[in-house]
């Protein structure tokens, strides 16, 4: 199988991002109203929340960010205590990372593409593709090819031959590769115009590194539990978890004594 065959495969199981509407109203909102509050353009970083579906349900705003407005970003400290606080309080796990681009448009620049495949690296959403469907061509078979399962140390699984079986140190079965193991992880990018989001997905196997299928499409899903979130509670979070606006928050409340 080729990178290109997989590929395929992964836009096939994986395309379009689902976004609910909830989620959806959530992204935007944060999108415009971090522009407001800092009277500027500026972009922003939040994680996309799901369950094993991949179906975005819900925004996560992310804690102790720096952003301008040309660039924004989570440190390890924000990282760790944003996921602490998904994990203990929410019953959905980080499926993807979002940001916003402020007033420009939505695209993914190479700094986006290098955070998301870090992203992806430490919650990428692990999931099974059934390639039982994908078997060796009849004139490989005739040519008399064997072909084997070879279990990986991640637990994938690899269609090899029996020249390439050679050249590893592991029991073989003969017969059907029946499925690969991946790690999806997905990225969009909003921004304060509304417009329509850039989307991306990435993916990993067999430790290779992180490859980006650019310039998806997204479907906006309904749903029986809609994320709550409410604009006063979202406002006083932008100003808590985003530097920029304490700083300017702490200096307003200065000017009124």
């Amino acid at each position: 199988m080729t990178d290109h065959d997989l590929a395929v495969l992964v836009e096939k199981e994986f395309a379009p991002l689902k976004i609910t509407v909830s989620a959806w109203e959530k992204a935007h909102y944060l999108s415009r109203r971090v522009c407001e509050l800092g009277e500027q353009p500026l972009e922003l970083s939040f994680f996309l929340l799901g369950q094993s579906d991949l179906v975005i349900r819900d925004i996560y705003l992310g804690h102790d960010q720096r952003v301008t407005s040309t660039f924004c970003k989570i440190p390890l400290s924000g990282v760790i205590a944003s996921a602490l606080d998904v994990q203990t309080n929410y019953d959905l796990q980080i499926i993807g990372w979002g940001h916003s681009h402020g007033c420009w448009d939505n695209f993914y620049s190479p700094t986006d593409e290098t955070t998301l495949a870090e992203r992806e690296k430490l919650w990428g959403v692990f999931k099974n593709l059934d390639f039982q469907n994908n078997k060796p061509k009849e004139s490989e078979l005739a040519a008399g090819q064997d072909y084997y399962n070879l279990p990986l140390s991640q637990g994938t699984l690899s269609l090899i031959n029996a020249e390439e079986k050679q050249r590893h140190k592991a029991k073989f079965v003969k017969g059907q590769m029946s499925q690969i193991l991946l790690g999806v992880f997905y990225g969009m990018t909003f921004n304060a115009k509304g417009d329509d989001p850039y989307c991306v997905i990435a993916y990993s196997h067999s430790g290779q590194e992180t490859c980006l299928l650019k310039k998806q499409k997204y479907v906006i899903v309904a749903e029986n539990k809609p994320c709550r979130w409410d604009k006063d509670d979202l406002d006083a979070q932008l100003i808590k978890r985003v530097n920029n606006l304490n700083f300017l928050n702490h200096l307003n409340y200065l000017e009124s004594d």
